[in-house]
């Protein structure tokens, strides 16, 4: 088909890929050219000449999970994608003094890494989303590729290694420290957990399937108790925050300063006006949280005496235990989010660990 060691020499490795294209076809990458190929009919047809393009050379090539295929050459990055009989052939500027484009890999949201050569002969690992491109390592002048996996996080393969990225700088994986031998090679799959290749054997990375969002990463503390309100938004108790989750996009708000008691479960019910009401970090009085203002206030029990459990009430409101001044006996009273509004049944309960209402 094409001889490719005419471009083979001592101080160039060129390389050749070949990229599945779907059904009975392929794209071939070579240094000047990429040619479509049917393995079942052996018919071969040009698609873009490298000398024609804006990338002057082709130097590697990525099937996207789109259905097309990235391109990188010595002077840029490119994105095919076949158009019933014909192909498309979109460009992609990248800014900056890189040339020498190779090992592009899809991520989230058609963002893509790869790898570039700097002026100084060094490599570095280059994201583009959105139309901007943003330099994320500067490794030496062996391998180097980068990839986002699929928690999130991002990977870099730098020589024979693989780390996380942490900021600039790479990180061991507690979960590669089974991998042993030198790393000759990474593949990653559509749901963006991948494989490592090494000079002893094969591992595959996923994250656990129980873990802390990127996001969320502060959240490092036990969860006491979680709601959902009627916005669809998720709230959480953790440590001394109130924490939101609303459509992945997560804050949290310090919880205020106040008495404790011990032995109190901390609890998240939403009231029907939008206000959350709850027992936090054994705060003694119960606190109120108003998403609209931002702002917490304490709800004390209006003879001072000392509240407890919380449950929905099904007329609207709550339920709230409120203990005699023994501390030992308790009743039930209404409590409307605003104030204790009385007229609960009349039974006098001992004291005994109640934990739900």
């Amino acid at each position: 088909l094409y001889s490719i060691s005419r471009y083979r020499t001592i101080q160039r490795k060129i390389r050749m890929d070949v990229l599945p294209g779907g059904g009975e076809t392929g794209i071939i990458l070579f240094p000047d050219r990429l040619v479509e190929w049917n393995r079942v009919t052996g018919r071969k047809r040009i698609v873009r000449i490298a000398a024609q393009t804006g990338l002057l050379e082709f130097t590697a090539g990525q099937s996207s999970p789109g259905g097309g295929f990235w391109i990188t050459g010595k002077k840029g990055l490119a994105y095919l994608k076949k158009a019933r009989d014909n192909f498309e052939w979109t460009e992609l500027p990248v800014r900056g003094q890189y040339s020498d484009l190779e090992s592009p890999i899809e991520g989230k949201e058609r963002e893509v890494f790869f790898s570039a050569a700097l002026p100084d002969g060094k490599r570095a690992v280059i994201r583009i989303a959105g139309g901007e491109s943003t330099e994320l390592f500067r490794g030496g002048s062996q391998a180097l590729k980068g990839w986002r996996a699929s928690d999130g996080t991002v990977w870099i393969q730098n020589g024979e290694h693989v780390a996380e990225l942490d900021g600039n700088r790479l990180r061991d994986a507690d979960t590669l420290q089974a991998i042993t031998g030198s790393v000759t090679s990474v593949l990653n799959e559509p749901t963006n957990n991948f494989w490592v290749g090494t000079a002893e054997g094969i591992a595959r990375y996923s994250p656990p399937l129980w873990r802390t969002p990127e996001q969320a990463a502060w959240a490092d503390g036990p969860v006491k108790s979680i709601a959902s309100d009627a916005k669809g938004r998720t709230w959480f108790l953790s440590g001394k925050f109130l924490v939101l989750n609303d459509r992945e996009r997560w804050r949290r708000f310090p919880l205020p300063a106040g008495q404790k008691e011990t032995l109190l479960i901390d609890n998240i019910l939403p009231l029907d006006n939008g206000e959350l009401v709850m027992r936090a970090d054994s705060r003694a009085d119960i606190l109120i949280f108003d998403p609209v203002s931002e702002k917490f206030r304490f709800a004390p029990h209006p003879r001072g005496k000392r509240t407890g459990v919380l449950g929905r009430r099904r007329a609207g409101g709550l339920w709230v235990q409120v203990f005699e001044s023994d501390g030992i006996h308790w009743r039930i009273e209404p409590f409307d989010g605003g104030r204790f509004l009385g007229g609960g049944p009349d039974q006098l309960f001992a004291q005994s660990d109640m934990r739900v209402l």
